[in-house]
Protein backbone atom coordinates (compact mmCIF):
# COMPACT_ATOMS: atom_id res chain seq x y z
CA UNK A 1 0.00 0.00 0.00
CA UNK A 2 1.11 3.54 -0.61
CA UNK A 3 1.67 4.45 3.01
CA UNK A 4 3.24 7.83 2.34
CA UNK A 5 0.23 8.97 0.36
CA UNK A 6 -2.10 7.69 3.05
CA UNK A 7 -0.36 9.47 5.91
CA UNK A 8 0.00 12.74 4.01
CA UNK A 9 -3.71 13.07 3.40
CA UNK A 10 -4.95 15.73 5.81
CA UNK A 11 -8.12 17.04 4.18
CA UNK A 12 -11.36 16.56 6.05
CA UNK A 13 -13.95 14.34 4.39
CA UNK A 14 -16.94 16.59 3.83
CA UNK A 15 -19.89 16.17 1.51
CA UNK A 16 -22.91 18.30 0.75
CA UNK A 17 -26.10 17.42 -1.04
CA UNK A 18 -25.59 18.71 -4.57
CA UNK A 19 -27.95 16.55 -6.58
CA UNK A 20 -30.00 18.27 -9.26
CA UNK A 21 -33.78 18.17 -9.02
CA UNK A 22 -33.88 15.43 -11.67
CA UNK A 23 -31.36 13.34 -9.75
CA UNK A 24 -33.25 13.92 -6.52
CA UNK A 25 -36.38 12.55 -8.18
CA UNK A 26 -34.49 9.36 -9.00
CA UNK A 27 -32.64 9.16 -5.68
CA UNK A 28 -34.87 10.95 -3.19
CA UNK A 29 -33.23 10.30 0.16
CA UNK A 30 -30.13 8.19 0.23
CA UNK A 31 -27.16 9.46 -1.74
CA UNK A 32 -25.14 12.60 -1.66
CA UNK A 33 -22.69 13.47 -4.41
CA UNK A 34 -19.79 11.08 -4.17
CA UNK A 35 -16.81 12.51 -2.32
CA UNK A 36 -13.61 11.85 -4.28
CA UNK A 37 -11.52 12.14 -1.13
CA UNK A 38 -13.48 9.33 0.53
CA UNK A 39 -13.41 7.23 -2.63
CA UNK A 40 -9.62 7.50 -2.80
CA UNK A 41 -9.28 6.47 0.86
CA UNK A 42 -11.63 3.51 0.42
CA UNK A 43 -9.75 2.33 -2.65
CA UNK A 44 -6.35 2.62 -0.96
CA UNK A 45 -7.21 1.05 2.37
CA UNK A 46 -9.88 -1.52 1.47
CA UNK A 47 -9.39 -2.57 -2.17
CA UNK A 48 -5.73 -2.02 -2.98
CA UNK A 49 -4.41 -4.93 -0.92
CA UNK A 50 -7.35 -7.19 -1.77
CA UNK A 51 -8.92 -7.33 1.71
CA UNK A 52 -12.37 -6.24 0.50
CA UNK A 53 -14.38 -6.47 -2.71
CA UNK A 54 -16.43 -3.32 -2.01
CA UNK A 55 -16.63 -0.43 0.42
CA UNK A 56 -18.59 2.68 1.26
CA UNK A 57 -18.60 5.56 3.69
CA UNK A 58 -21.46 7.60 5.08
CA UNK A 59 -22.40 10.32 7.50
CA UNK A 60 -22.83 9.17 11.07
CA UNK A 61 -25.37 11.91 11.78
CA UNK A 62 -28.04 10.77 9.31
CA UNK A 63 -26.71 7.48 7.93
CA UNK A 64 -26.54 8.72 4.33
CA UNK A 65 -23.98 6.78 2.30
CA UNK A 66 -22.19 9.12 -0.09
CA UNK A 67 -19.19 7.26 -1.51
CA UNK A 68 -18.90 3.74 -2.94
CA UNK A 69 -16.04 1.66 -4.35
CA UNK A 70 -15.85 -1.91 -5.66
CA UNK A 71 -13.68 -4.26 -7.66
CA UNK A 72 -13.97 -3.66 -11.39
CA UNK A 73 -16.71 -6.16 -12.18
CA UNK A 74 -18.91 -5.20 -9.22
CA UNK A 75 -21.33 -2.37 -8.42
CA UNK A 76 -20.53 -1.14 -4.93
CA UNK A 77 -23.71 0.88 -4.63
CA UNK A 78 -26.05 -2.05 -5.28
CA UNK A 79 -23.99 -4.38 -3.08
CA UNK A 80 -23.97 -2.04 -0.10
CA UNK A 81 -27.26 -0.17 -0.12
CA UNK A 82 -30.90 -0.62 -1.06
CA UNK A 83 -33.67 1.91 -0.50
CA UNK A 84 -36.32 0.97 2.08
CA UNK A 85 -37.81 -2.41 1.19
CA UNK A 86 -40.39 -4.86 2.54
CA UNK A 87 -39.33 -8.30 3.78
CA UNK A 88 -41.11 -11.23 5.43
CA UNK A 89 -39.55 -11.65 8.88
CA UNK A 90 -40.08 -14.56 11.27
CA UNK A 91 -41.54 -13.43 14.60
CA UNK A 92 -40.88 -14.87 18.07
CA UNK A 93 -44.01 -17.05 17.85
CA UNK A 94 -42.91 -18.58 14.55
CA UNK A 95 -45.30 -16.56 12.40
CA UNK A 96 -44.10 -14.23 9.66
CA UNK A 97 -44.81 -10.55 9.28
CA UNK A 98 -44.02 -8.14 6.47
CA UNK A 99 -41.71 -5.44 7.80
CA UNK A 100 -40.17 -2.35 6.26
CA UNK A 101 -36.37 -2.47 6.27
CA UNK A 102 -34.53 0.83 6.63
CA UNK A 103 -30.94 -0.23 6.07
CA UNK A 104 -29.25 2.99 7.12
CA UNK A 105 -31.35 3.33 10.29
CA UNK A 106 -30.43 -0.24 11.22
CA UNK A 107 -26.73 0.48 10.72
CA UNK A 108 -26.95 3.59 12.90
CA UNK A 109 -28.64 1.51 15.61
CA UNK A 110 -25.80 -1.00 15.42
CA UNK A 111 -23.20 1.75 15.68
CA UNK A 112 -24.79 2.78 18.97
CA UNK A 113 -24.06 -0.71 20.27
CA UNK A 114 -27.64 -1.99 19.91
CA UNK A 115 -29.19 -4.66 17.68
CA UNK A 116 -31.91 -3.41 15.30
CA UNK A 117 -35.33 -5.03 15.59
CA UNK A 118 -35.44 -5.87 11.87
CA UNK A 119 -31.86 -7.23 11.90
CA UNK A 120 -29.06 -6.12 9.59
CA UNK A 121 -29.73 -5.82 5.86
CA UNK A 122 -27.18 -4.54 3.36
CA UNK A 123 -27.92 -4.19 -0.33
CA UNK A 124 -31.23 -5.98 0.16
CA UNK A 125 -29.62 -9.05 1.76
CA UNK A 126 -29.83 -10.18 5.37
CA UNK A 127 -26.63 -10.54 7.41
CA UNK A 128 -26.08 -12.29 10.72
CA UNK A 129 -24.44 -10.03 13.30
CA UNK A 130 -21.52 -11.90 14.85
CA UNK A 131 -19.74 -9.23 16.86
CA UNK A 132 -20.28 -5.69 18.18
CA UNK A 133 -17.27 -4.02 19.78
CA UNK A 134 -16.82 -0.63 21.41
CA UNK A 135 -13.34 0.84 21.63
CA UNK A 136 -11.54 4.16 22.03
CA UNK A 137 -9.11 5.61 19.51
CA UNK A 138 -7.38 8.90 20.24
CA UNK A 139 -10.08 9.74 22.84
CA UNK A 140 -12.87 9.06 20.33
CA UNK A 141 -15.44 6.32 21.03
CA UNK A 142 -15.72 3.96 18.08
CA UNK A 143 -17.97 0.99 17.33
CA UNK A 144 -16.94 -1.94 15.14
CA UNK A 145 -19.47 -4.50 13.87
CA UNK A 146 -18.85 -7.81 12.10
CA UNK A 147 -21.64 -9.60 10.24
CA UNK A 148 -21.85 -12.35 7.64
CA UNK A 149 -23.91 -14.48 5.30
CA UNK A 150 -22.75 -17.52 3.28
CA UNK A 151 -19.28 -16.80 1.77
CA UNK A 152 -19.67 -13.05 2.30
CA UNK A 153 -19.50 -10.60 5.16
CA UNK A 154 -19.03 -7.00 6.24
CA UNK A 155 -17.12 -4.98 8.76
CA UNK A 156 -18.81 -1.70 9.73
CA UNK A 157 -17.01 0.88 11.84
CA UNK A 158 -17.71 4.43 13.00
CA UNK A 159 -15.38 7.35 13.65
CA UNK A 160 -16.52 10.69 15.08
CA UNK A 161 -18.30 11.91 11.95
CA UNK A 162 -18.28 9.06 9.44
CA UNK A 163 -18.81 5.34 9.17
CA UNK A 164 -17.22 2.77 6.89
CA UNK A 165 -18.55 -0.45 5.39
CA UNK A 166 -16.03 -2.96 4.05
CA UNK A 167 -17.38 -6.06 2.30
CA UNK A 168 -15.44 -9.27 1.68
CA UNK A 169 -16.33 -12.25 -0.51
CA UNK A 170 -14.45 -15.44 0.30
CA UNK A 171 -15.48 -16.95 -3.04
CA UNK A 172 -13.69 -14.23 -5.03
CA UNK A 173 -10.29 -14.00 -3.39
CA UNK A 174 -8.53 -16.03 -0.66
CA UNK A 175 -7.32 -12.73 0.83
CA UNK A 176 -10.91 -11.72 1.51
CA UNK A 177 -11.46 -13.12 4.98
CA UNK A 178 -13.23 -11.71 8.05
CA UNK A 179 -9.88 -11.04 9.73
CA UNK A 180 -8.37 -9.22 6.74
CA UNK A 181 -11.49 -7.12 6.17
CA UNK A 182 -11.61 -6.22 9.87
CA UNK A 183 -7.93 -5.24 9.80
CA UNK A 184 -8.32 -3.06 6.69
CA UNK A 185 -11.43 -1.28 7.97
CA UNK A 186 -9.87 -0.65 11.38
CA UNK A 187 -6.70 0.76 9.80
CA UNK A 188 -8.78 3.24 7.80
CA UNK A 189 -10.85 4.01 10.89
CA UNK A 190 -7.73 4.75 12.91
CA UNK A 191 -6.42 7.02 10.15
CA UNK A 192 -9.71 8.93 10.05
CA UNK A 193 -9.88 9.30 13.83
CA UNK A 194 -6.31 10.50 14.09
CA UNK A 195 -7.03 13.15 11.45
CA UNK A 196 -10.30 14.34 12.98
CA UNK A 197 -12.75 12.79 10.52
Amino acid sequence: ANTNHKTQKQHKHQSSITLSMAEEAQQPTSYQEEDQECITSLQEWLLQDGACCAGACGNLEDGVLHSFVAEQDLDGRSLLYKENHLEELVQDDGSTEQCEIDERANILTLLKGEKPETKLWIGGEKYTITRIDKDTMNNVDVHIVMANRPKRGVCIASSKWQYIIGMYDEGRNPKQTPANAHHAVCQLLEYWVNNGY
